[in-house]
């Protein structure tokens, strides 16, 4: 045996694996039965009438930030329990339709997704969301093995983890938050590093946020109150630095619909209503439907 062919068998032999991409769907259920590859879906499943509540509120807390105005306190609780009982529904059906593909589907929850204890009363959310859905496999701040790949999750997620700006910097100081908010990341973070560290595989990392400050995570939505501002995941863009995965999948900014590098990385926006077929090693990707705006 020659020197290369040695060199060549102490390689790892990854095998090629195909995935389907979907971007955050608000309640769309797209036709990804054909296509080839298990699924990997950012979150945002449900669905997002209040978006503009939400949006009203939030602008209100901006501008006045000695306000506690939640979305739910414009319509009163009792449209708000119905409006959030629809967005669930649209969520679940989405999940079922992936199910019923007999694909597996790596999921992480978005901020449309329901966590426990985001209302102030009883509801239903994300853990019902996928309860009983054989297919479909949670993964937020867990690792599981898909073939020759280790895919990490980490969603419910919709900003940076600390505040960027001077103007969200002295908000959570005036509101005397900011140790909170340092301890939350620091718990985050080392439970994501945790797993990295575990991990015997290349990995494909999850995610519902895409990096910080890159060229995916700029609000290019005018109607949003932080139009223009870099919004995505200052952990995401640290773990991508540190671990370098094989490919980093995230969405929550419905544009720009792209792929860009950290180092080797190629990290992509999975985008809104989109459909990306990925190949790996590579990675490669071909796109089955361009993200709506």
């Amino acid at each position: 045996m020659c020197l290369t062919e040695a060199f060549i068998n102490l390689q790892p032999c990854y095998c090629c694996m195909d995935f389907v991409v979907v971007g955050d769907l608000h309640g769309w259920k797209p036709s990804v039965g054909s296509r080839d590859g298990d699924i990997l879906c950012v979150g945002d499943v449900c669905s997002s009438e209040l978006r503009p509540l939400i949006f009203k509120a939030l602008k209100i807390r901006m501008k006045h930030p000695e306000h506690d105005l939640a979305w739910w306190d414009i319509i009163g609780k009792i449209t708000a329990k119905d409006m959030s009982r629809l967005s669930w529904e649209n969520g679940r059906k989405v999940l079922e339709a992936f199910n019923k593909t007999g694909k597996k589907t790596y999921l992480v929850p978005g901020n449309w997704d329901w966590m426990p204890g985001g209302l102030p009363w009883k509801f239903k959310t994300y853990p019902d969301l996928v309860k009983g859905l054989k297919n479909v496999h949670d993964v937020h701040m867990r690792a599981k093995n898909a073939g020759e790949y280790t895919i990490i999750g980490y969603g419910d997620h919709s900003g940076p983890e600390l505040p960027q700006t001077k103007r969200d910097q002295k908000r959570a100081k005036d509101n005397e938050i900011m140790t909170l908010l340092k301890e939350e990341y620091n718990r985050t973070k080392r439970k994501l590093e945790n797993l990295f560290k575990k991990a015997k595989k290349p990995v494909i990392f999850l995610t519902h946020n895409v990096p910080h400050g890159t060229r995916l995570d700029k609000i290019l939505d005018r109607r949003s109150p932080r139009y223009g501002e870099h919004f995505g995941s200052v952990i995401v863009k640290e773990l991508v630095q540190k671990y370098k995965p094989a490919v980093c999948v995230g969405g929550h900014m419905h544009a720009p619909f792209m792929k860009t590098k950290i180092d080797n990385t190629v990290c992509i926006n999975a985008g809104y209503k989109a459909i990306t077929g990925m190949s790996l090693p590579g990675p490669k990707f071909k796109v089955y439907k361009k993200a709506s705006y």
